[in-house]
């Protein structure tokens, strides 16, 4: 068995070794910012994304009621067209992307704010790529509440 000084010595070579990687290699870096939306403008604070095929699906609420979709690249430009997804008078509140990997799509759940009634409901929408488009299911009401 090696000494104790030994020992002490190789621990604090080894603890020496970890501490000095370089700053550099313990960073994250962000790319630019880029735009999904011409005109968003009108975007509520709710916003989703997930992971479609080799690129991203995002989402965003609009005021007035609504919620536009839009497909981005693997760099995070835009893919596609803004789809737009019309709830009436019904608010999104929050809205939260989930990736579908046995279909490729994902589902929007959305909490969804209607003023008129002073109530809010969660709803699942399937979101499936079609050829030129998305391709929206109607809502499934997961929850109603008073």
């Amino acid at each position: 068995m090696a000494p104790r000084s030994l020992l002490s010595a190789g621990l604090a070579a080894l603890v020496a070794a970890l501490l000095s990687v370089p700053a550099a290699a313990q960073e994250l870096r962000a790319t630019a910012a880029r735009s999904v939306a011409e005109n968003a403008g009108e975007a509520r604070d709710a916003v989703a994304v997930a992971p479609l095929g080799t690129g991203f699906l995002t989402a965003w609420g609009m005021d007035g009621g609504g919620v536009h979709l839009r497909t981005l690249d693997a760099s995070g430009a835009p893919a596609g067209p803004v789809r737009a997804l019309a709830l009436g008078a019904v608010r999104p509140v929050e809205m939260v992307l989930l990736a579908d990997p046995a279909t490729g799509g994902a589902d929007l759940v959305v909490n969804e704010y209607d003023p008129r009634e002073w109530t809010t409901r969660i709803t699942v929408r399937f979101v499936r790529p079609g050829r030129q488009t998305l391709v929206l299911a109607p809502p499934h009401a997961v929850r109603r509440a008073p």
